[in-house]
């Protein structure tokens, strides 16, 4: 819708004008009815068809990042990531990117180097990496992590990522477990090289439109996701998978 609230302001909850010009909580900390009584919170993110378009590739987006001094993600070294969701159903033609990993490369709009993306029953898990120097989209390359139609709409889902951002590959990796199973394994060259690095992480719905990823005719209007929580740790001795996805709830 334009805004680029803090977080402290959302409490109360921010609204717009979607479908029809109803009135409709956008973006605000809401009730998990799945839970009992309702004792849960958690953040919701909703997206409208008619939602204007914003920066990137043509995009519609109700997102949060995190991104101060103590926030940002550290190259090479051992980061662990957790976060859990859950979103609406969906048409299987359109993808929406549910968590992401980006670079701050001023000047540059480059796809984040950490993307999970659903559309669908289907989720992919897509890496960007470039040690160039100077990365643009076109010198730029990506290897798909996971691929699976196991996405199950209206329900909770926990990832848990152990990463090191390495462009050149000497230390790079990544390993993501999805509900507590352990399914992704890959090492190499991962991230962005470029001046000052300051990667950070970003949760929320992005929906980008172009001829082959457009919202659909007969789609739903509104499509939305809800976390219960998202955590960066620098990476600990003690620390392991299960531990990391214990804190989740």
């Amino acid at each position: 819708m334009g805004q680029n609230t803090p977080i402290a302001a959302i409490q109360n909850g921010l609204y717009g004008s979607g479908a029809d010009g109803i009135t409709e909580l956008k973006h605000g900390v809401v009730s998990d009815t799945s839970a009992a009584n309702g004792a849960n919170k958690t953040m919701l993110f909703r997206l409208w068809k008619s939602d204007p378009v914003t920066s990137g590739i043509n995009t519609q987006r109700c997102e949060r990042y995190f991104a101060s001094d103590s926030q940002i993600i550290p190259q090479l070294t051992d980061i662990w990531f957790g976060v859990r969701l859950k979103t609406s159903e969906w048409d299987a033609t359109s993808h929406r990117i549910v968590w992401q990993w980006h670079e701050d490369n001023a000047g540059e709009a480059l796809l984040p180097h950490l993307a999970a993306i659903v559309n669908g029953t289907n989720l992919k898990i897509v890496a960007q990496f470039n040690d160039s120097g100077a990365p643009t989209r076109d010198n730029t390359s990506a290897v798909v992590l996971l691929s699976t139609d196991q996405w199950e709409p209206h329900q909770w889902q926990d990832f848990v990522v152990k990463a090191n951002v390495d462009p050149s590959g000497s230390t790079g990796f990544v390993q993501i477990w999805l509900n507590g199973t352990k399914v992704v394994d890959y090492s190499g060259p991962f991230g962005y090289r470029y001046t000052n690095p300051r990667d950070y992480a970003k949760i929320g719905l992005y929906h980008w439109n172009t001829t082959t990823n457009y919202w659909h005719p007969g789609a739903p209007e509104t499509i939305e996701a809800s976390y219960s929580s998202m955590m960066l740790l620098k990476d600990s001795a003690n620390y392991n998978a299960s531990m990391v996805r214990a804190l989740l709830y």
